[in-house]
């Protein structure tokens, strides 16, 4: 909770959602828009997980997830050059696959 705490500002409490995923699980912190104006909608989300998802697998998955969604969020139509969105695995569970992945 402290990381999820740290990045608060104008947010009333700390965003985090965790969620098993078989033997290991993925957990989100997010920093929703503070400033409005002049042009400053900032959004930061950390994704962690401790699944061994190969790299280029984990870049996929989540490029399309945010891509429909993330990339698509505007507030009162402005803009921030420091929108973020970053997933990292330690890989200390093994992941278990079945086919092609599927992000929803």
């Amino acid at each position: 909770m402290p990381a999820a705490e740290g990045i608060v500002t104008t947010d009333l409490y700390p965003k985090v959602r965790r969620a098993d995923l078989g033997a290991g699980s993925i957990v989100g912190i997010a920093k929703g828009a503070g400033m409005i104006e002049p042009n400053l909608a900032t959004m930061l989300v950390y994704l962690l997980t401790d699944l061994a998802v190969p790299r280029g697998a984990l870049r996929e998955m989540l490029s399309r997830a945010v891509n429909p969604s993330f990339n698509s969020i505007s507030i009162d139509s402005d803009t921030s050059t420091s929108d973020t969105v970053a997933i990292l695995s330690s890989g200390g569970c093994l992941a278990q696959t079945s086919g092609r992945s599927k992000v929803h």
